[in-house]
């Protein structure tokens, strides 16, 4: 039988794993994400440049517009994920070596453990917006240059 003391620490316990399992399932999720959204640009970009000499100037100015909104929306997020997860392992290594006693020094390390999973949690919010930005003019210019090859087929 339980006590109720016990009963806040399995609670706690149990949001930690699941906090845990999400951040891991995000970070597979978004890696899988970025292998294909990179697969996606190299089509685009490639599909675009054989294009070139064949569609109007606008066009391919246009196509490339829409991709390279999408790139650049893509690289922010990238950088902002990066800049988030430095300056947190850069402040909690700031304070592990600045700890004097062994105690502190292994709460720290714990904690630096637990960054990935804490930064992931912080992305998870932010991710969708990128993604939809990323996805939707990556979308538009790849389609812009299928029409134009179906165009170019029947022409």
């Amino acid at each position: 039988m339980s006590t109720t003391s016990e009963e806040p620490e399995k609670y706690i316990e149990l949001l930690n794993l699941e906090k845990e399992v999400l951040s891991i399932r995000f970070d597979r999720t978004r890696n899988y994400a970025n292998i294909v959204i990179g697969a996606g640009y190299v089509g685009i970009f490639t599909s675009a440049s054989h294009l070139k000499d064949k569609i109007s100037t606008s066009t391919f100015a246009i196509v490339m517009l829409f991709a390279s909104i999408s790139l650049v929306s893509f690289v922010i997020f990238e950088i902002w994920k990066i800049t988030a997860t430095s300056l947190q392992i850069s402040s909690d290594y700031r304070r592990l070596t600045q700890a004097k006693r062994p105690g502190p020094k292994l709460f720290f390390m714990r904690k630096i453990e637990n960054i990935t999973m804490e930064t992931t949690l912080k992305v998870i919010s932010v991710w969708p917006i990128f993604l939809i930005v990323t996805l939707t003019t990556g979308f538009i210019s790849a389609g812009i240059v299928l029409l134009c090859y179906i165009y170019l087929s029947f022409s």
